[in-house]
């Protein structure tokens, strides 16, 4: 059984922009993002391991990282915070 997350800290989903459909879930990341990417900056079809703070990626392969997803939309993303700047 899935929860739903519902917290001041998370962002709505970059897609539909609603938090009504938001869980909490382990997100592989991609080592280098796909040419295609979306152009968001959360979205991980354009977000590789190298555009992460470090502190966020989970040990032991840092390949994943505890983000959400949308069951609306069917997209997982993170935090803009997750993200490196630049």
């Amino acid at each position: 059984m899935s929860r739903k997350l519902r917290t001041p800290s998370s962002e709505p989903c970059p897609k539909c922009k609603s938090d009504r459909n938001i869980r909490p879930k382990l997100l592989m990341l991609v080592k280098y993002p796909p040419a295609d990417g979306l152009g968001c900056n959360c979205h991980l079809g354009g977000l590789g391991i190298h555009r992460c703070n470090p502190q966020v990626l989970l040990a032991p392969l840092e390949q994943f990282v505890m983000g959400f997803y949308c069951d609306g939309c069917g997209i997982g993303y993170v935090p803009d915070s997750y993200l490196l700047p630049g």
